[in-house]
């Protein structure tokens, strides 16, 4: 499985994480969105449906059982930084659910 790109973006209220991903041809997108509030963040893996050209959610972890803790954007230097690792253990919990189901 090979990463192609990382997306991290900051709002007012959030701080959201975005990897495309391509395990032999089969196209991966993580979605993860740590939102001031815990209950309005987001952990979700889609793989890419290549006849209808639309994501298909195939992993979601609610809210409340996220890792990712809630508030990433009133870290004071969030202009520089690297959320990355605050996203590690969630992003991989959903690539393990991925892997198991299509092992």
């Amino acid at each position: 499985m090979k990463s192609v790109e990382k997306l991290i973006s900051t709002a007012s209220q959030g701080v959201r994480y975005i990897e495309y991903l391509d395990d032999n041809g089969i196209k991966i997108r993580i979605d993860i969105y740590s939102d001031s509030y815990r209950h309005q963040g987001h952990c979700f893996l889609e793989v890419m449906d290549k006849d209808k050209l639309q994501w298909n959610k195939i992993a979601f972890k609610p809210a409340g059982g996220m890792k990712t803790r809630p508030g990433l954007n009133s870290i004071m230097d969030s202009k520089t930084h690297d959320f990355t690792p605050d996203f590690a253990e969630d992003r991989k919990w959903l690539l393990t659910i991925y892997n198991h189901l299509t092992s």
